[in-house]
């Protein structure tokens, strides 16, 4: 059964179809609500739940399509091994339903803010350097993805960085020594300004602001690696994506918060594309504190050494296919 089928939806999700994202406060309710419903029995990677009555009486506003998301979300988040869903409903509008994790994360309609969800048609054009790739677009201002993070009890957000309110964070972050050493962008604001209008004006590239909370913390800049400096590095097909990043506020560093916002910036890139099939890196080689961690990434392996003119990287590569059986997006 398709996410799509299996999820209620009348249609598959597009960017005008956008169900609302829940408040903390309200998703809270929702579970409590849920966990009162619910009667859930697991064995093995399989989850099966009944539902004797239906629980959306009691939440303002939540209709049958969002109750059956909120469900698998419940289930899943709660119970990270959980590999497929049984639901078992007495309500007509939820009824018997069959979801499998990969599948219920790849549908993009709880996470995903942006205008694109492979909306956008392919049409292929040449770079001034004679490449040929396709047309890309620009990322819509404003927020573009939002996932509750259980484990750590906090909202990630994702959205377009604005030169007007966030200049002055971005250049405090690329001017810390530890950020330097790597980005060697340790520029006044004026450079950085200019750096900033020159990336949001590329559309191979697209600067991204994260936040845990209200709270920004962390700097992602994704490219399309066609078009990119790495391209000629490797294999590239017409949508790899890959992604620069810095983490700037220190109280974010760590392994908890690194593995929420790389599934979530990785989660991201792939529901922004459908045909973004690899995800890719080449951060520095000698920048262990990033590298120890990638094995332990779902979908994401460290591949080959090379050298650009300006450094010695190392190429990471993360497969779709992998990414959404392996990801524990909890």
């Amino acid at each position: 059964m398709s996410a799509v089928s299996a999820l209620n939806m009348e249609a598959p999700f597009s960017p005008s179809q956008k169900s609302s994202i829940a408040s903390k406060e309200k998703q809270a309710k929702i579970y409590r609500v849920l966990e009162d419903a619910l009667k859930m029995d697991i064995i093995g990677s399989v989850a099966s739940v009944s539902l004797d009555e239906e629980p959306n009486s009691s939440i303002d506003g939540l209709n049958h399509r969002e109750l059956s998301n909120h469900i698998a979300q419940w289930v899943f988040s709660r119970n990270l091994d959980i590999k497929n869903l049984s639901i078992r409903s007495k309500s007509d509008q939820i009824g018997d339903q069959e979801i499998s994790r990969s599948a219920f994360f790849e549908s993009a309609a709880l996470w995903y803010r942006g205008d694109n969800g492979g909306s956008h048609p392919e049409i292929w054009v040449t770079a001034e350097n004679g490449l040929r790739h396709p047309q890309r677009k620009f990322l819509p201002e404003g927020e573009l993805y939002r996932r509750h993070i259980h484990s750590l009890d906090l909202d990630i957000s994702l959205r377009l960085l604005n030169i007007d309110s966030d200049l002055d964070i971005f250049t405090e972050w690329m001017n810390q020594p530890r950020v330097a050493e790597f980005w060697e962008q340790a520029w006044p604001k004026s450079q950085q300004r200019e750096y900033l209008q020159k990336t949001l004006a590329d559309p191979h590239k697209q600067p991204v602001i994260a936040c845990f909370g209200n709270q920004p913390f962390a700097y992602f800049e994704v490219y399309w690696a066609m078009e990119d400096r790495l391209g000629p590095y490797y294999n590239a097909k017409p949508y790899d994506r890959g992604v620069h990043l810095l983490v700037g506020d220190k109280r974010f560093l760590g392994t908890k918060y690194f593995y929420a916002w790389m599934h979530s910036i990785s989660h991201f890139m792939f529901l922004d594309e459908p045909r973004t099939q690899c995800l890719v890196g080449e951060p520095r080689y000698d920048n262990k504190a990033l590298l120890r961690y990638i094995p332990k990434l779902p979908g994401w392996t460290l591949d080959k050494e090379f050298d650009f003119p300006h450094k010695r990287a190392r190429l990471l590569l993360c497969d779709r296919t992998r990414f959404f059986a392996e990801a524990k997006l909890g």
